[in-house]
């Protein structure tokens, strides 16, 4: 396995580690940005649930009004009034209803927020009756606070997806204004029941006692979730006069006297503006509370949206750094790869140059880096320092083997010459020693034969010496000189012989020559062999 493999290997686990980290960082962030996007866009949608929960108040608090009329005709046209003013606002919240996707805040939510849509759309079943006078006022404040609840539900679902406490305790606050709100709608409508029936019976009796008290509780616990700005906001718009005014009417209601027949509590106080007067008096408490609502409600808004946008803005930026964080591991992990294979790969290509003994070659890396790959350059260089004069020495080396052979080849040639000239002058002194030693022989067969005639010559001169006197001193003197002859004839063959001999030994010492330059040639072409 190559080392950049091994290196890539090796950052894969730190990098795989930061992927896992990294993911969980931008999951999360993900996850907050989406839940925000949904608590946004529920947001933006609670408007139409809030203005529907408004006009139904006011339609149940009119419904209200002519169930104890009896169909007086003033009143029953503001009821078609205010109907018409539900049915618009009923229009724009299913138009929008429409443009939302429900199934991204689960299945349990789209049903309950298509039950107030269905719920909704069946208020028309539920006018008819209450026009065919069918309905009464009990069942008119169960009708429709049942929807009104459904409605109020869709709004407080947006506490339950928040994770973000202080936007909790904003949805809390605003939530429970609209329960406050909700319960003095129904104050108002059970107030306009009493007044106009001139008593109130001992169930409206405690139901107006009840709805008074839960407008309190809320309020409660509207203080306790909203921040100082809100809480000062509504304290300000509470302090209208037109609350110190319900209250006196919230008196005169209460403090009625029981009639013991019927358990109703007549009001004494009522005049005949009382159910006018408490009609205005409310609708002008609903503009206030109207007001306070819009005001919470995009105060909401404007967190979600803002933190929403942060949210992306983090979101974003995590991605971002995650995306920049991988490439520069990746960027690191290569640039140090590179760092190091490149310098191996230079090496080994420079070191497959020296081992060719291409002493020329130079490696393009610095001698004074401070790492391994600079210790490896430093042991290249002196490689290639030692080979240098290794090759030098070799040079001269192989310069002085070349005058050694040449002298070498130069004596081999004296040597071949001087072998062929002694063979033939071996040759020829051989031939001469031989034709010598046939003089030799010849020479001393002639003087045998000269000493045997001689003895003959003698035998015969003395056979005739008798004979001849006259030339006895002659032949004595022949005698003599054949004798001396005979020396010097025997002298001579000595002398051939030794001549012979010595030509023998000079034959020796001339073959030994031979047999030596031989030898000499043959150290000479071992020498060569070597060199």
């Amino acid at each position: 396995m190559k080392i950049n493999t091994r290196m890539y290997l090796a950052l894969a686990i730190p990098v795989l580690v930061l992927l896992v980290l990294a993911g969980d960082v931008f999951y999360q962030g993900y996850t907050k940005t989406v839940l925000m996007d949904k608590i946004n866009r529920l947001e933006h949608f609670s408007p139409y649930m809030t203005d529907m929960i408004d006009e139904l108040q006011v339609e149940r608090d009119d419904t209200v009004a002519v169930i104890a009329h009896e169909n007086d005709a003033a009143v029953v046209k503001e009821l078609a009034h205010q109907r018409k003013l539900t049915d618009e606002h009923l229009e724009a919240f299913e138009k929008e209803f429409k443009t939302i996707d429900w199934s991204v805040y689960g299945e349990k939510y789209q049903r309950q927020i298509e039950a107030i849509e269905h719920h909704l759309v069946a208020l028309s079943e539920f006018r008819v009756l209450i026009d065919a006078g069918k309905e009464s006022v009990v069942q008119t404040h169960a009708e429709y606070e049942a929807i009104i609840s459904e409605l109020l539900d869709g709004v407080i679902y947006m506490s339950h997806l928040s994770e973000d406490t202080h936007l909790s305790n904003k949805i809390n606050a605003f939530t429970s204004f609209l329960e406050m709100k909700e319960f003095a709608s129904i104050e108002r409508a059970l107030g306009t029941h009493g007044y106009v029936s001139g008593e109130f019976d001992a169930h409206t009796h405690q139901e107006f006692l009840t709805m008074i008290n839960k407008q309190e509780a809320y309020y409660n616990v509207f203080k306790h979730a909203a921040d100082a700005e809100q809480a000062a906001y509504v304290k300000q718009k509470l302090t209208d006069p037109v609350f110190e005014k319900i209250e006196h009417y919230r008196a005169m209601a209460i403090n009625s006297v029981y009639k013991l027949a019927d358990a109703a509590h007549p009001i004494s106080e009522m005049t005949g503006d009382t159910v006018a007067e408490w009609s205005a008096l409310n609708q002008s408490k609903n503009k206030i509370y109207k007001q306070i609502e819009d005001y919470l409600s995009d105060d909401i808004a404007h967190y979600t949206e803002t933190h929403a946008e942060a949210l992306h803005m983090q979101l974003y930026l995590i991605g971002g750094l995650i995306l920049v964080s991988l490439i520069a591991v990746f960027w690191f992990g290569w640039a140090i790869a590179k760092s190091i294979v490149n310098p191996i790969h230079l090496i080994t290509y420079y070191m497959g140059r020296l081992a060719d003994n291409d002493l020329n070659a130079e490696l393009a890396l610095s001698t004074k880096r401070r790492d391994e790959v600079g210790d490896m350059v430093k042991s290249l260089a002196v490689f290639k320092a030692n080979a240098t004069e290794r090759k030098v020495a070799r040079e001269a080396r192989e310069a002085s083997s070349a005058g050694e052979l040449a002298k070498a080849e130069h004596v081999s040639k004296l040597i071949e010459a001087f072998e062929t000239s002694s063979n033939q002058t071996i040759d020829t002194v051989r031939s001469a020693s031989d034709g010598l030693q046939m003089a030799s022989t010849g020479l001393s067969n002639s003087a045998s034969d000269m000493k045997n005639q001689s003895g003959s010559v003698t035998s015969n001169v003395e056979t005739t010496s008798h004979n001849i006197n006259g030339v006895a001193s002659a032949a004595e003197e022949m005698v003599a000189s054949i004798s001396e002859i005979s020396e010097q004839a025997a002298r001579s063959t000595n002398m051939a012989d030794a001549a012979k001999n010595k030509t023998q030994d000079t034959v020796k010492i001339i073959e030994t020559l031979s047999t030596s330059a031989t030898g000499i040639q043959q150290v000479v072409r071992l020498i060569e062999e070597i060199a």
